[in-house]
Formats: structure tokens, sequence, C-alpha cells
């Protein structure tokens, strides 16, 4: 993917903000040129509904129209959706009023105006720690089976906090050596 260089993510960051970029759809990645989405919502540790901590939803690169934006994600409502007809890769951006951290979000697909071909099967959730210009991989996907259903939750996602693969592993912990 066309981002800066990426940072390490650990399980007690803070994010200012994450971006779900979405590879392939139920159409699949050669015959999809849109991608449609209800509603994104994040959980804490504890499983309750994070609200009003996103600031701005953007569709960086994307085309939508006035009846299908990008805020149409995080609205709170299970109905309608956001449309992109860039064509994949499709980025959902969405930043934080402050510094925050969750344990897992989920998706709900859109309302029938929506259809179901367009629905996402693969992202990679990425998120910018708080001080940080950098993204770190905190999630990825692939072969999701989307729910049929509209306006229906894909169930909840836990963060796996993946590391990306071109990063190097962290070092192992420093154990001392006894005296000789």
């Amino acid at each position: 993917l066309p981002y800066p260089p990426r940072v390490q993510i650990t399980a007690t960051m803070q994010f200012q903000a994450c971006q779900f970029v979405f590879t392939s759809t139920r159409a699949g990645t050669e015959h999809s040129n849109n991608i449609r989405l209800g509603e994104v919502r994040f959980f804490d540790s504890n499983g309750d509904l994070l609200t009003g901590m996103i600031s701005s939803t953007t569709n960086p690169g994307g085309t939508y129209s006035s009846s299908y934006p990008p805020s149409r994600t995080t609205d709170g409502y299970n109905g309608g959706c956001w449309s992109d007809s860039f064509g994949l890769p499709s980025t959902l951006q969405l930043a934080f009023w402050t510094p925050t951290t969750f344990a897992a979000y989920e998706f709900i697909t859109g309302d029938t105006s929506c259809g179901t071909s367009h629905d996402p099967t693969a992202w990679q959730l990425l998120c910018k720690p708080e001080g940080s210009d950098q993204w770190g991989v905190v999630d990825q996907r692939s072969s999701v089976l989307a729910p049929t259903e509209r306006s229906t939750t894909y169930g909840r996602f836990n963060v796996t906090l993946n590391s990306d693969p071109a990063l190097p592993p962290p070092p192992p912990p420093v154990t001392p050596s006894p005296p000789a």
C-alpha cells in the first residue's frame, strides 16, 4: 500500500486516527468498481460500544456522492450507506476527538439501497498512534463472509495487533546471564 513507513503497534497505544483500507468486495477485486458500507462501530475491552469518539470521517482519494458520504458510516444510524465509486483499494479514514484505544470493531451492512455485491470482504485496519505521523497495522482480514441481510452486523472483529510483515519482529527480551 502506498503509505508512509509503518510503526509497530502495541496493545498500550492510544490512536489519534485509524483507516480501513478495503481490498476486496463480495464481487471480488477485478469486478468491483465500488464499495459500500453502512456503519462502523468500536468497542472497549469490556465489550461496551464507544460513542462520540469520532471527529471526522473521510474517504481520501475516493469518489462519492452527497447521498452516500463517508460520514454515513459513523452517524449511528443503521440506514443508508457510504459508497466509494473510485474502485479498490478504497480507504475510509476516521479521526478521533481525543486519543483512544479499542479492543474490537464491527461493520454493519448498508440498507437495501446499497445492494450486496459491494460489501467489503477483505481489508486492513491501520491506526496512527498518538504523537506519530506513521500508520501501523492493527488488524487485517481476508475472505470474510459478509452477511447478505441488509443493515446487519458482520459480527465483532477483535483487534489482533497484526504487525506489518515488512517490519522485523521486535527483539526478544534480554535475559541476564548468570555470573561465570
